[in-house]
């Protein structure tokens, strides 16, 4: 059966190889210059900031203060004024407080690895959208022109049906019957066109170009060969189902650090070093004849700092709490998108097959409506069809085209979202020529937590 399915495919768009690179420049142009993308981009490396703010509790804190004062007595009996400036070092490190560091960094792994689904979630989504305008754009000028030579066939009929009015053949009534039939036909071809127009407009959203010269696109190279195929894959490449799990995970760690952040011992490393420079004027002042004496001190210290929580008004117990309903709330999501990835699978495999059942039947109901059509002429030339019968084998024929090219261009789509079903319909699924958006670089480059590393990509 799926052999059938892609072998009709390849024949329906088999014209169009020759163009087919010109999806795939579109897309491209797209992926590297269409906001919506670029916004979701952005938002991935917020989240990848995270991962710094998780650094935090591996980190010394270190702070430098530096003072001055100064001093000045007046008066019979006061002591001399002075002069003093100090320097001082804190270092305070976190030695323990139950592993709460470490699971604060692998949840914060786990927030980063669901925004990448997050990202490949969005970047499917416009992809698709991205797709159907493509695919629309084809349609609509493909509908547009059949519609046109629809009013070219109704004007050539009215033409004839005036012609054997005036030889007596046919009456007023006839004449009248075509006229209707043709602007009938010519308020369809205006409805065409403003369908082209909008979906022209559409396209430019996407594209941010005209949609001129259109070629029907080639099919995705890699499709799955059987619908348990498709339904496994999704299972492993779904960004929804991975972004689920991803939450499981993140949760997980999640009641650890909140255990441990709220009720642990925590056990801190603190040492400090200061440096005094004073001057203090001589009893004969520090004016003409005085002087400054200079005195120089410092000190240094260490100390571990133990501290154990006994009772905090309840609230930390509420927070693991919180936390372990978050954990199993995000268990059952995740059971829920496994369940909404292997549907959407199943829906866009039928959605495959059921419009290569229909385009077949078009094919079928084009060829019949061009025959009956021919015979219906001949017949109405030689008075034994009305006018009427040619009218509607005419009208018959054009929608049996206009559904042969509207199953067609579903059919392209169908074969699209089974690419999405399975995590494909990305840039990088479809292999376009250009380079890819890597999430690693910008995790990576937040574990860079070192002072005046700042940068703009």
């Amino acid at each position: 059966m799926i052999v059938r399915i892609f072998l009709l495919i390849t024949t329906i768009f088999a014209t169009s190889i020759a163009n087919a690179s010109d999806l795939k420049e579109a897309l491209s142009y797209a992926y590297l210059n269409n906001p919506i993308l670029q916004s979701a981009r952005e938002d991935l490396k917020n989240a990848a900031e995270g991962t710094s703010g998780a650094l935090d509790g591996f980190m010394p804190n270190i702070k430098w203060d530096r003072s001055a004062a100064r001093a000045k007595s007046t008066g019979a009996g006061t002591q001399p004024g002075s002069r003093a400036y100090t320097n001082t070092m804190t270092v305070t490190q976190e030695l323990f407080r139950g592993g709460a560091s470490l699971a604060s960094l692998k949840a914060q792994k786990k927030a980063f690895d669901a925004q990448v689904q997050n990202l490949i979630i969005s970047e499917q989504d416009f992809m698709t959208k991205a797709i159907n305008a493509y695919v629309s754009a084809l349609q609509t000028k493909e509908a547009l022109d059949i519609n046109n030579n629809n009013v070219e066939v109704y004007k050539q009929t009215l033409a004839s049906v005036e012609e054997q009015f005036k030889y007596g053949q046919l009456t007023l009534t006839d004449v009248a019957t075509a006229k209707a039939n043709l602007a009938q036909v010519k308020a369809d071809q205006i409805k065409a066109n403003g369908d082209y127009i909008n979906a022209k407009a559409t396209y430019k959203v996407y594209f941010g170009q005209e949609a001129d010269n259109l070629a029907i696109p080639e099919l995705p190279n890699n499709a799955n060969t059987t619908l348990e195929s498709l339904i496994e894959e999704a299972k492993v490449n779904n960004p929804a189902l991975l972004a689920r799990r991803a939450a499981v995970e993140y949760n997980a760690n999640n009641i650890w650090a909140t255990t441990a952040s709220n009720i642990s011992p925590i056990l801190n490393l603190n040492a400090s070093g200061s440096k005094t420079n004073s001057k203090t004027a001589s009893p004969n002042g520090a004016g003409i004849g005085g002087n400054y004496q200079p005195n120089r001190s410092s000190s240094k210290q260490v100390t571990l700092d133990l501290t154990i929580p006994i009772y905090q008004g309840g609230g930390e117990y509420s927070n693991i709490r919180k936390s372990k309903i978050a954990y199993q709330k995000s268990q059952f999501d995740a059971a829920s998108a496994m369940d909404a990835a292997v549907q959407t699978a199943i829906s866009a495999w039928q959605g495959l097959e059921t419009y290569d059942e229909s385009l077949k039947s078009y094919q079928e109901q084009v060829e019949a409506a061009t025959t009956a059509l021919s015979g219906t002429k001949q017949e109405f030339e030689v008075g034994i069809k009305t006018l009427v019968d040619l009218l509607k084998a005419e009208q018959d024929l054009f929608k049996s085209k206009l559904g042969l090219s509207t199953a067609k261009y579903n059919k392209l789509n169908a074969a699209f979202a089974i690419y999405a079903a399975a995590g494909k319909l990305t840039a990088k699924g479809l292999e376009l020529p250009v380079e890819y958006f890597d999430p690693s670089k910008y995790y990576l480059r937040a574990w860079n937590v070192l002072p005046n590393v700042v940068t703009s990509n």
